[in-house]
């Protein structure tokens, strides 16, 4: 018997690691596997399969991958592969992967859970903040305060450099305002002063980038903010003992982490409140993110 979590990661077949999985179930067909997802289909029905072939593989393999997509999905061939644009036979599809298929809401199982509270927080930017990134957007090109030029030279390249801009300029090296920040930092000092029994309320703020969480990391340090943070560069070896701190310790007032990294796997229910500070391209990854408590949300 084979238990896999956050089986998600293995929708793309062409990854070493699914390519293994699949030579694994090839070799051993009398396997039993047993897999779980908050979001086992993140960008369109051909997510799944996969994991469908894993299950069976005499009725879900490479052969038939062609007939399951042109029935399921709307699209066309890009550059060898596949570029989809829509689901279709959406009962059709729903029918066909029942057999394979439990789903559980948390609703339905965790009935005694408060409702969930969701607040947008909508901030302007200062007039500094809001000139470069008018500049950036419309000219792809902004001046750092060294003198040097930083651009975006693709429309992928200039939305992310907006996002960053949009958040914290000094993520691209200018020394400029954030309301963003300003009000992330306000927010901090407040959950110190409201927590019962002398204890401060905790806090998770989620960020689509590490170099955010780092530089807020630093601003905590200068406030005296005890923190636990998750990003890619945090040893796997050190995530279980962070989180255990952060469940455990009244001290630990906030987890910073990045939407990929602290987003799975770990439990953060010790904290009741939690700040998007922007958002992953799919929103099933925003969703798998929050869902790591049962809370008050706030998206900025």
């Amino acid at each position: 018997l084979i238990i896999m979590d956050e089986v998600h990661h293995c929708r793309n077949g062409e990854t070493k690691s699914t390519r293994g999985l699949l030579k694994f179930f090839e070799k051993n067909k009398k396997a039993r596997v047993i897999m779980m997802s908050g979001s086992p289909i993140v960008n369109n029905p051909l997510d799944i399969y996969t994991m469908l072939m894993m299950q069976n593989s005499g009725r879900y393999n490479r052969k038939n991958r062609f007939e399951f997509l042109n029935t399921y999905a709307y699209w066309t061939p890009y550059r060898s592969k596949p570029k989809i644009f829509g689901t279709k036979n959406e009962r059709q599809f729903r029918e066909e992967i029942a057999p394979f298929t439990i789903r559980r809401k948390k609703e339905e199982v965790l009935k005694y859970l408060p409702d969930k509270y969701t607040r947008v927080a909508t901030l302007e930017m200062d007039e500094e903040h809001r000139e470069v990134y008018d500049k950036m957007a419309s000219e792809l090109v902004v001046m750092l305060d060294d003198g040097e030029e930083f651009n975006a030279p693709g429309v992928l390249a200039l939305l992310t450099r907006l996002r960053q801009l949009n958040l914290d300029p000094r993520l691209i090296g200018l020394s400029r305002p954030s309301s963003k920040t300003e009000f992330l930092l306000e927010m901090i000092e407040d959950f110190a002063d409201s927590g019962e029994n002398g204890d401060p309320r905790k806090l998770v703020v989620f960020s689509t980038f590490a170099q955010y969480v780092e530089l807020i990391a630093k601003e905590l340090d200068k406030m005296g903010v005890s923190h636990v943070d998750f990003t890619g560069k945090t040893h796997a070896d050190k995530v279980g003992d962070q989180v255990k701190a952060f469940q455990e310790d009244p001290t630990i007032q906030v987890a910073l982490g990045t939407i990929k990294v602290m987003g799975e796997g770990i439990t953060l229910t010790a904290a009741s409140d939690v700040i998007l500070m922007d958002r992953w391209w799919t929103p099933a990854a925003n969703n798998q993110a929050i869902d790591r408590l049962h809370l008050s949300l706030i998206h900025i």
